[in-house]
């Protein structure tokens, strides 16, 4: 299926719904107007797709699953809300497509959904001096927490803590930095706090790397 999304739409949250009934398994992708997978979701009964917020253009809604022409479906696309900014906006499953985290106090914040295996990613962008953070996930449904350098590549693993996961005194230069949520089925908060200069006696994390 191709839909356009205009002006209007764009900018809010958009959620595409599949829904079936019976136990036939069926997936639910979207794609951009060169085919470019944007997310999938596959699932029994019913399946969708949460919180995009897409640009004006041309996108497609793939359908596909086992042929059952005695189980039919119905598709809806339905715009939501208005995207709010501390809220993450899907597709954020690269890292290339981070969602922003926005200034709270003298840290960050943000939050997010997960959906069935989902991986959510947010960018911050730090500057002044470097100093030591502390990077709190906390939430429902989280599996893993890890902060990437600009380029991607993962730097910190965090640590569970009672309430989701941590990454304490980790040292970011100014710069682009990109926190990496994984996990399903559940909400979440993001927060980054300053925690000072180190001591420059300790050491700095990340260092699990010789380089």
């Amino acid at each position: 299926y191709r839909i356009t999304v205009v002006d209007g739409l764009a900018g809010r949250f958009i959620d595409i719904r599949l829904l079936w009934q019976g136990e036939v398994e069926r997936t639910l992708c979207l794609l951009d107007a060169a085919a470019q997978e944007l997310k999938c979701e596959r699932g029994t009964g019913g399946v969708a797709l949460h919180d995009f917020v897409l640009a004006e253009g041309e996108y497609v809604i793939d359908v596909s699953g086992v042929p059952a022409p005695d189980v039919p479906y119905v598709l809806r696309v339905e715009a939501s809300g208005e995207a709010v900014p501390r809220f993450e906006t899907e597709p954020n499953d690269a890292a290339a497509a981070a969602s922003p985290l926005v200034p709270d106090g003298d840290g960050y914040s943000g939050s997010g959904r997960l959906s069935y295996q989902d991986v959510d990613h947010f960018r911050v962008t730090v500057s002044g001096e470097p100093q030591l953070w502390l990077v709190a996930v906390d939430g429902d449904g989280l599996a893993q927490v890890d902060l990437l350098d600009s380029a991607g590549a993962a730097v910190m693993r965090a640590a569970p803590v009672e309430t989701g996961f941590a990454l304490v005194d980790a040292y970011l230069v100014p710069g682009d930095h990109v926190v990496r949520v994984s996990g399903s089925q559940g909400d979440y908060q993001v927060t980054l706090t300053p925690l000072g200069p180190p001591d420059p006696h300790h050491e700095r994390e990340p260092n699990d790397g010789v380089d």
